[in-house]
């Protein structure tokens, strides 16, 4: 059994399960104790990557990877919730709840029907 690495696609393949044949055109050769030191390097929060000629290295994570914050959404306003614009008929309150008044909307759905349907609105 022969452990290979791919830069392009940034993945390992061993030989019990994929061909050589089959295996993308950039695939270099990891020895088995390199392929176990990078496994383990990866269980303990290390990133592996291409390194120098191709091959898997271990490098510390940065940023959102390592801390494990993908984002953050600034404090709700009056017309904005982070990135999400408040659309009409919507409040956003100081503490960030959310409310939808449906009211406007179906009662003016209601007054364009031609048979205007109770929807419960009086």
């Amino acid at each position: 059994m022969a452990y290979y690495y791919s830069a392009s696609q940034r993945a390992f393949y061993c030989t019990e399960i994929v061909s050589v044949d089959i295996m993308p055109a950039d695939k270099v050769a990891v020895t088995d104790e390199s392929y176990k030191a990078l496994m383990a390097a990866q269980d303990a929060g290390k990133l592996i990557r291409p390194g120098a000629g191709g091959a898997p290295e271990a490098v510390d994570q940065t940023g959102a990877a390592a801390t494990g914050i993908v984002h953050e959404l600034t404090a709700a306003t009056a017309d904005k919730l982070g990135h999400i614009k408040i659309g009409k008929n919507v409040d956003v309150e100081a503490d960030g709840t959310i409310s939808v008044n449906l009211s406007k909307d179906v009662g003016d759905q209601r007054d364009r029907a031609p048979e205007k349907p109770d929807y419960g609105l009086s």
